[in-house]
């Protein structure tokens, strides 16, 4: 009997123990979860994609804010002026993920999207789109020439088609915002590469040697602004492209070519907006497109429904609009506190970026050495003034020169001519026929 009894309590002792056991392996494998998130979301690669444009070196001259050609690049950014230091998570934000210290980071979630059309025929109405995706926020002074003809691939393209081609420049464009970033600039350290090259700069005369290191070592690694916000997302867009004459057309026979433009864009981007339109004259409008390319840019670039897309974009957000400081707010005292020479620096940079940006302007051709280049003050190109009656852009259609007089005895030959074989040809039919 009573071993029987001991047999109970062993069994029941070695229950409460498993019992014990398993709850705190349970409590151990939550605290190892939580161990091991916390370790994660320290891990140095863990922080927000594309967090590190910011204090990164910009040259506006070679970049641009828009994407017309479907192959878009990152054109314009440099190397960093500014040290990262990936240590703090933005508490009670929309990400876990690492942001570097000193930068402030708004959430800005949204999923929701809502199509938008520009129409660019002039360079005036270029500028205006393109200056309006970047701002441009600092003390210093930093030139109003950016996304120059000659050294932008996007203005390039933009341009061309603009003038060379005599196109009309369509874009729709649908943007998800996510994430706002912003440096606390006084607190950052600069890098030990922009200090180097700060450091060693020739000075205090401005010859050709200090030029050609300036421009190599400072506008080409660097650039002569940074970026100091950036917001991060998603765009998805499409550009066509028609002829003027085409889209005048069109406007003619009264179609809302914005509308058209949103419809195409719709069904591209595969949506599941709901929409109507009218096939037959869709079929019309497009049958005048000469090209067309569709881009998204963050988040899974592989999916072709915008709807799909969208809530991709979290995962892999780029930039979509930045503000950038002058390098010039950089070059103080109080950064370089062991350089006596730093302000006779600054002000042999300012002027090799005077010279730097205000090179000749671009003309196509040349004018064909049959005008004369004009500046336009925008994207440093300019405009041929033809002379002699040639036309085009370039100068290059010479003009229809009128067939000359002819000679008054030069007629009366021809008049004499004619009457002496129009009479030998009747005295023959009549000889031949009578």
């Amino acid at each position: 009997m009573f071993g029987k009894y001991f047999i109970f309590v062993l069994v029941l002792l070695i229950k409460d123990l498993r019992i014990a056991y398993a709850e705190e392996t349970d409590e151990t494998s939550i605290y190892m979860k939580r161990v091991a998130s916390y370790f994660a979301s320290l891990d140095p690669l863990n922080w927000v994609p594309n967090s590190n444009k910011i204090g990164i070196g910009y040259n506006p001259l070679y970049g641009s804010p828009v994407c017309y050609t479907g192959s878009c690049q990152a054109d314009g950014f440099k190397q960093p002026l500014f040290n990262l230091k990936y240590r703090q998570q933005a508490v009670g934000s929309c990400t876990s993920q690492l942001i570097p210290e000193n930068v402030a980071l708004d959430c800005l979630p949204s999923t929701t999207w809502d199509a938008r059309t520009e129409i660019i025929s002039e360079l005036n109405e270029l500028k205006e789109s393109m200056t309006n995706k970047v701002d441009v926020s600092l003390s210093g002074q930093l030139p109003g020439i950016a996304f120059a003809y000659e050294t932008s691939i996007e203005t390039r393209y933009a341009i061309d088609n603009i003038v060379k081609k005599s196109r009309t420049l369509m874009q729709t464009t649908a943007q998800i915002s996510y994430i706002k970033l912003s440096m606390f600039e006084p607190a950052m350290e600069l890098t030990d590469q922009f200090k180097f090259v700060i450091n060693n700069m020739p000075c205090c005369n401005y010859t050709a040697d200090t030029q050609k290191y300036i421009y190599t070592y400072i506008f080409d690694y660097f650039g002569y602004a940074y970026v100091s916000t950036v917001l991060l997302g998603g765009i998805a867009q499409e550009t066509i492209l028609m002829t003027n004459e085409s889209y005048e057309k069109l406007e003619t026979k009264g179609f809302d070519i914005s509308n058209a433009l949103k419809m195409e864009f719709y069904v591209s981007l595969e949506t599941k907006q709901e929409y109507s339109y009218d096939k037959e004259k869709h079929q019309e409008f497009m049958s005048q497109v000469q090209e067309k390319h569709t881009t998204t840019l963050g988040g899974d670039t592989s999916l072709t429904s915008i709807d799909e897309w969208s809530t991709t974009v979290p995962s892999n957000p780029v930039i979509v609009k930045f503000s950038i400081g002058s390098i010039f707010d950089l070059l103080t005292r109080t950064r370089f506190s062991n350089d006596t020479l730093i302000r006779n620096k600054s002000a042999l940079i300012s002027q090799a970026l005077n010279n730097y940006v205000n090179r000749s302007v671009y003309c196509y051709s040349n004018c064909t050495s049959h005008g004369a280049c004009q500046s336009e003050s925008i994207f440093r190109t300019g405009s041929c003034s033809c002379t002699e009656g040639y036309t085009t852009y370039d100068c290059s259609v010479a003009p229809i020169k009128a067939a000359p007089n002819m000679p008054a005895h030069a007629n009366t030959h021809f008049y004499d001519k004619t009457l002496f074989f129009t009479v030998i040809y009747i005295l023959t039919y009549t000889l031949i026929f009578n």
